[in-house]
């Protein structure tokens, strides 16, 4: 009898060799996908610090004593701020509600892309120094290694 087919032990070695590559596959669009959240992150962080740097200098400054303003960078040494004039307290939110910084979210939250929590209480520091006006996002580093 000729029989014309494969056996069991060929369709399983298919099904298995099919499996390794689709989990490669599936690893690998989720690596790109990840990656790309992250740099949609720092794009929205860099738009907040940018409305920020403008809500600066619509608004005058109060003469605070700013150095002792101090913050993690990237490598997790503390950062102290040498400026003469600066704003503190101003989140996300008011940046928001001045209409300087403008979100397409749902209910004007302004989300996190990789791990969806608000930024909308994150408090932004902007000072002045030189005559020139600066923000930061006072945990952007903090965001950003969490992702």
């Amino acid at each position: 009898m000729d029989k014309k087919g494969f056996t069991l032990t060929e369709l399983l070695a298919v099904i298995v060799i099919l499996g390794i590559i689709m989990t490669i596959g599936i690893r690998s669009v989720y690596s790109i996908n990840h990656a790309a959240r992250k740099k949609l992150l720092a794009t929205k962080i860099e738009e907040i610090e940018t409305a920020a740097i403008k809500y600066g200098q619509e608004h005058t400054f109060t003469s605070d004593n700013c150095n002792s303003v101090t913050f993690k960078d990237s490598e997790g040494k503390t950062q102290t701020f040498d400026a003469t004039f600066c704003i503190k307290d101003i989140t996300v939110q008011t940046l928001i509600d001045s209409k300087d910084f403008e979100t397409k979210e749902k209910n004007n939250k302004v989300l996190n892309p990789v791990t969806n929590n608000p930024l909308n209480e994150e408090e932004v520091f902007i000072y002045k120094k030189n005559n020139r006006v600066y923000a930061i996002l006072t945990n952007k580093y903090k965001i950003l290694d969490e992702t």
